[in-house]
């Protein structure tokens, strides 16, 4: 691990600063990162790229001196049928790049969802923790986040990073025309435009390192900052909270992001809820990942399903192939049941 540190008294201000603030929902982890999503999003201990600074702050401390990622995510398409019914779907794009102890961090992301046309009259309202107001057909949050990185080595082999972020975002909702299918609800959710709010909020990250283990946990959005739309509803980007377990077979864990022939293993857990239209999810990912080539080329797979209400198993896969040492481009797919998520993921990463 790198050992440029910043001085531990901001992390400890910063982290008593925001827990102390009253919470103000929400975009599930796997809306960031090629690898990432071709691991199926077991990625909490892996973070070893730019996408450290989304994924696990402390993960900067483990990969190359200088990173460079830049993607385009279409992911996370839920549908109750194919015709009609509930769903929605999340898109991104991201730029990040990382140097010892510090890494900057671009995020657009949108998420819109689609409720069934008779869920717009006679409902209760939403919880505050649910993006799915129950009182309206269609709903469009659309979050840009710019973000700073900083990491500190605790010890040798314990590392604690956190990003601090501002958030742009707008909330809308609108009406869902009655006998509306699906993909025109989504049409219509698109095209909602909502008044923009800017607010602070920060990720923390650790990640341990120990022979060929590695443990990460994150906790996202610390300060659960919420948005209101014209018509007084409100999203919240709830407090997200995993753990992540990966081993490198037969090599010390800390060498993996420079290992020719790496190996990798990953498991995550979501240690809370996240809502999505077609209920809460509370994922645990598994993940691969085996370099080629002198690393000239990578292979992942993995999978994915919800511990709570449906499991929604999801499959994925994903490669990168190296155009000259140290660059590459990268692809991801992931597919699921019927109404599973379904998406792909395109981008190019560079590290030195």
């Amino acid at each position: 691990m790198r050992t440029a540190t910043v001085p531990p008294i901001l992390f400890l201000f910063v982290t008593v600063l925001l827990l102390n603030v009253t919470p103000a929902t929400g975009q599930v982890f796997e809306s960031v990162g090629v690898r990432a999503l071709g691991m199926g999003g077991a990625f909490v201990a892996v973070a070893d790229d730019g996408t450290a600074t989304y994924w696990n702050p402390a993960g900067l401390a483990t990969g190359a001196i200088v990173d460079f990622c830049a993607a385009h995510v279409e992911g996370d398409r839920l549908a109750a049928s194919a015709g009609g019914g509930a769903g929605g779907e999340a898109t991104g794009r991201s730029f990040c790049l990382a140097m010892p102890a510090i890494g900057l961090s671009y995020h657009r992301l949108r998420v819109t969802t689609a409720l069934p046309s008779d869920s717009s009259t006679g409902a209760s309202p939403a919880d505050r923790q649910d993006l799915r107001p129950r009182e309206v057909g269609v709903s469009s949050l659309v979050a840009t986040q710019l973000g700073v990185t900083l990491v500190q080595m605790l010890a040798p082999g314990l590392v604690l990073g956190t990003t601090l972020k501002a958030v742009r975002a707008s909330f809308a909702t609108g009406d869902r025309q009655p006998g509306s299918g699906f993909e025109a609800a989504l049409a219509d959710a698109r095209n909602l435009e909502g008044r923009s709010e800017t607010v602070f909020d920060a990720d923390l990250g650790l990640m341990a390192v120990a022979g060929p283990v590695r443990v990460g946990l994150t906790v996202r959005n610390l300060r659960e900052p919420g948005f209101r739309s014209a018509s007084a509803d409100e999203a919240t980007l709830e407090r997200q909270a995993r753990l992540g377990v990966a081993i490198t077979p037969g090599r010390h864990a800390a060498t993996y992001a420079t290992d020719p022939s790496g190996l990798i293993a990953a498991v995550d857990v979501d240690l809370t809820r996240t809502p999505t239209p077609l209920g809460d999810r509370q994922n645990v990912a598994v993940g691969v990942e085996r370099w080629f080539a002198g690393r000239r080329v990578g292979l992942r797979a993995g999978g994915r399903a919800s511990v709570v209400e449906r499991a929604r198993m999801v499959a994925t896969a994903g490669a990168s192939v190296g155009l000259v040492r140290g660059i590459y481009v990268e692809a991801a797919f992931t597919r699921g049941h019927r109404d599973g998520d379904r998406g792909w993921a395109v981008g190019m990463r560079a590290g030195f």
